[in-house]
């Protein structure tokens, strides 16, 4: 080889140095890599997978128990609740008014508990509803819309590196802190990954809907 061959080649190994560089720290921004702590983005996501998968689980274990109270609750109401039919063979009060009177704090009590058991159950089926449906839209087909509240500028962040849609990473997990929306804001205008990443959860808001433009989450104010 001659030697403007061997310069040729330093210079485009040169080149691909800088590149490979150039790539792994877009790869670290992207993990949130930092000397700073001892975490990723990766391992982070994991946990609050975790989390939520043992939250899901202990909900699991406590549903035939509040569905035996719940039974309970509705068969003592309507021991308590007189039919005001004599010849009901469940009327054992002779005085009806009196009879309610004397129970009607009971019933009332057992009525608002009946009806909140109900609703936490109607809750819970939704969002298992809602798991099922967030697992099934692909990332592919979301778009994620952040808005600085400060400025009210709002900017739609695409680089998510997300696989599937989930609110959950939203609204409790990594990416409900300012200082994570910080980062996909500037990256969603292509610039640099430093400036403030402080933590707080009232700078930036999110708004996520698939393509034909459906509400999947939203911040609440």
């Amino acid at each position: 080889m001659t030697e403007s061959d061997n310069a040729l080649m330093l210079r485009v190994a040169r080149e691909e140095i800088k590149r490979q560089a150039a790539e792994i720290e877009r790869l670290k921004t992207r993990l949130e890599v930092s000397p700073d702590h001892d975490y990723d983005g990766i391992a982070s996501r994991d946990e609050t997978i975790r989390m939520q998968d043992d939250r899901i689980a202990a909900l699991r274990e406590q549903e035939p128990v509040n569905a035996r109270l719940l039974d309970s609750a509705k068969a003592a109401l309507e021991a308590l609740t007189c039919s005001g039919e004599q010849d009901d063979p469940g009327h054992r009060c002779g005085h009806c008014d009196d009879y309610v009177d004397r129970n009607g704090v009971v019933r009332a009590s057992l009525r608002a508990a009946i009806a909140a058991a109900e609703a936490q159950q109607a809750e819970l089926s939704g969002n298992t509803w809602k798991s099922t449906m967030e697992n099934e839209i692909p990332a592919s087909q979301v778009r994620i819309f952040i808005k600085n509240t400060h400025t009210g500028e709002t900017r739609e962040y695409k680089d998510h590196g997300l696989n599937f849609f989930g609110s959950f990473i939203w609204e409790e997990g990594n990416y409900s802190c300012d200082c994570n929306r910080s980062l996909f804001f500037d990256r969603a205008a292509g610039c640099p990954s430093g400036g403030d990443r402080t933590c707080g959860e009232e700078k930036f808001r999110v708004r996520i809907e698939d393509t034909d433009g459906r509400l999947l989450y939203e911040d609440e104010d």
